[in-house]
């Protein structure tokens, strides 16, 4: 909505954003000077996987240093590793779009699950 002008202000996680001004470089990215909800993925194997050894090669492989920087090129999420950071060029490793600041970081704060009873 932010490329094509539907609107102009609203959340948006970093991927995106970057993916956004790829298009449209006047794009801004902003974190709230309060704090924002950070968030990390993971992979994750089943327990009842049938093939656990594929899975584990496919993490493997999604963390090789030159796949994390492929991930980052190309998606605008931080790398997992220092190794896949280290492979890129400059102005992505200093983008504070895909990284934010150690003060950013302190700033903002995960989201924790409360458990059920305490959403009854």
């Amino acid at each position: 909505p932010y490329v094509s002008g539907e609107t102009s202000v609203g959340m948006q996680w970093n991927g995106n954003a970057f993916q956004g001004q790829v298009e449209m470089p006047e794009l801004k990215f902003v974190m709230p000077e309060e704090g924002a909800v950070l968030w990390m993925d993971n992979f994750t194997i089943p327990s009842g996987s049938k093939n656990k050894t594929l899975a584990h090669k496919f993490i493997n492989f999604m963390y090789q240093s030159e796949n994390q920087a492929e991930i980052v090129t190309s998606l605008g999420y931080a790398s997992a590793t220092n190794a896949g950071r280290d492979k890129l060029p400059e102005e992505l490793k200093n983008n504070r779009t895909i990284f934010p600041s150690s003060e950013d970081m302190k700033k903002g704060e995960f989201i924790n699950d409360v458990g059920a009873e305490t959403l009854a």
